[in-house]
């Protein structure tokens, strides 16, 4: 029976790829975030903007 898998040395070695499999998915998603706040900034945007356009046409509309 071979124990090399359970040598401290072995362990750091796995450790390490644990540790940057885990920073690689910090890394995604964070970026998922990020991309998400962006949306909705532009979503909040856009809606605040089709506001103000639709606001403006009742007003030109009621001019009339």
């Amino acid at each position: 029976m071979d124990l090399s898998c359970f040598s401290s040395e072995s362990n750091l070695i796995s450790d390490r790829r644990l540790d940057s499999l885990l920073k690689q998915l910090h890394s995604i998603i964070t970026k998922l975030v990020n991309h998400d706040r962006e949306g909705i900034k532009l979503l909040s945007s856009t809606i605040d903007s089709i506001k103000t356009k639709t606001s403006n046409l009742n007003r030109k509309i009621r001019r009339l």
